[in-house]
């Protein structure tokens, strides 16, 4: 008979108030809350890592914003990295009614800034309340995640499906592919999307002065906006859009059975057709 260890060896972080630096590879679970003060709460230093944050919390006590949660390569090229099943608590707070955004605790959730990593997968973790960005991994597959208020982005990847990010002051979510999921922008530019991406397909884009949703190819999706597009894009097809003082969706090339709420639907260049319905 194999025992536990032998069966599934992997390295248990205790919880505290000291950041934990993992240096080998492998399998490692968190056993308790981390709460850090001045620090990132873990860094991932090496590829071949796969990090189950077991349910618990890492948090920052820092007055302005500083580190992440889990800081994954501090610009290193790492390979096969996987995250997942807990939660990224900071001290970032946004008055939706004075539309005012205090930062402290993590600058941000989950960051992997280095552009060179590869096969790097976030799943099941939320984070709450950062600086900047809530889960910043430009190539990383990012799924069942949420993020709420955050100072820049919500959430940047490579393919992200099944997230929601909201009360984000620049973009909601911006990455490669975005499916099921949806992305809120509370910022004040006409850059602060809801959700901008190549391509969006079963999602959901809201946002003040940006567009609800960006992007070349939009199926199935609804983008709304107070003063921006709700939707625009290259083609949109069976989509809502709607916005209070712009132009529900405009389509460069074509929008197919696509609907509207307040706003018209504008196909081709500016100066182009106008259609009020459908």
């Amino acid at each position: 008979m194999k025992t536990l260890d032998q069966i599934e060896s992997r390295t248990v972080i205790p919880g505290g108030t000291a950041a934990y630096i993992i240096f080998a590879p492998g399998s490692y679970v968190l056993g308790g809350n981390i709460t850090v003060a001045n620090s990132s709460g873990i860094v991932i230093s090496v590829g071949n890592v796969t990090l189950d944050l077991n349910g618990f919390t890492i948090s920052s006590t820092h007055p302005i914003g500083y580190g992440s949660g889990i800081d994954v390569g501090s610009g290193q090229a790492l390979t096969n990295i996987r995250i997942t099943n807990g939660h990224i608590n900071s001290g970032s707070a946004y008055n939706p009614a004075t539309k005012i955004f205090s930062s402290a605790g993590f600058g941000a959730g989950v960051y992997a800034g280095a552009s060179s990593l590869n096969n790097l997968q976030i799943d099941h973790v939320t984070v709450t309340g950062v600086t900047l960005h809530g889960i910043y991994a430009s190539n990383a597959s990012v799924d069942h995640c949420r993020v709420n208020i955050c100072g820049s982005v919500g959430i940047l990847g490579g393919i992200v499906s099944e997230c929601a990010a909201q009360n984000c002051v620049e973009e909601g979510i911006l990455a490669e592919s975005v499916s099921n999921s949806k992305g809120a922008s509370v910022g004040s530019t006409v850059g602060a999307d809801g959700v901008y991406a190549k391509t969006v397909s079963n999602s959901i884009g809201v946002a003040d002065a940006g567009p609800g949703i960006a992007a070349d190819i939009i199926m199935n999706s609804k983008g709304t906006s107070v003063s921006g597009y709700g939707i625009t894009g290259k083609v949109v097809s069976y989509s809502y859009g709607s916005s209070t003082s712009g132009t529900a969706i405009y389509a460069g090339q074509s929008a197919i059975g696509c609907a509207v709420g307040t706003g018209a639907i504008l196909v081709g260049t500016p100066s182009g057709k106008q259609l009020n319905t459908p």
